[in-house]
Formats: C-alpha cells, sequence, structure tokens
C-alpha cells in the first residue's frame, strides 16, 4: 500500500533564543540543508517541503532546488507553520522534521 505523506520543516529566523539558527553553519552546512538531507534520507523530494516567512531562508532553499512554501509572518510556533502548510497542501497527514 502507497502511502501519501508530506514532511515540514518549519524554519524561522527571527528565534528569540537564537535568530538565524536554521542558517547557522555545521561544518561548513546550514543546519537547514543538515535536516532536509536528513529527511531525503527516507523519502523523495516531493514528499518533504520547508515552510518559512523569512526571504533568507526561501532564497537558500532556491539555490538548493529545496520545495518551500512562504508561510504567514503571524505563525508564532512550528506548529503554526505545520498547520499553514497543512491547510494549503490539503494534506491528511503532517509530520514534523525539525532538530532542536
Amino acid at each position: 500500500m502507497k502511502k501519501n505523506f508530506l514532511i515540514v520543516i518549519p524554519a524561522r529566523y527571527k528565534s528569540s533564543r537564537l535568530p538565524g539558527k536554521p542558517l547557522i553553519k555545521i561544518l561548513g552546512v546550514p543546519m537547514l540543508i543538515r535536516t532536509y538531507t536528513q529527511c531525503r534520507k527516507v523519502t523523495s523530494k516531493k514528499n518533504i517541503i520547508i515552510a518559512t516567512d523569512d526571504k533568507r531562508i526561501s532564497n537558500l532553499c532556491l539555490k538548493n532546488k529545496i520545495p518551500f512554501i512562504k508561510t504567514s509572518k503571524k505563525c508564532l510556533t512550528g506548529t503554526d507553520r505545520v498547520a499553514e502548510v497543512a491547510k494549503k497542501k490539503k494534506s491528511k497527514n503532517v509530520y514534523k522534521c525539525s532538530r532542536r
């Protein structure tokens, strides 16, 4: 049986604890790219999407050919971003893939 799912990686630049967190490089690779790469180990590119309201993050996605959706700046949490993407995509199962 083929499962239909979508992994949503919420990426917020303006974090109060660590601003710019998704773009911080670990051994030269932005954390968001590392997270996306780990998700690619279990599914295809078409089942993964970045949810962000920030142009710097969307530019990184464009540069690396990573699917993304611009979310509202009103989203305060990653859960809010996942919910917004679920509404836009009308997906029944949305899984959050993030690193803390």
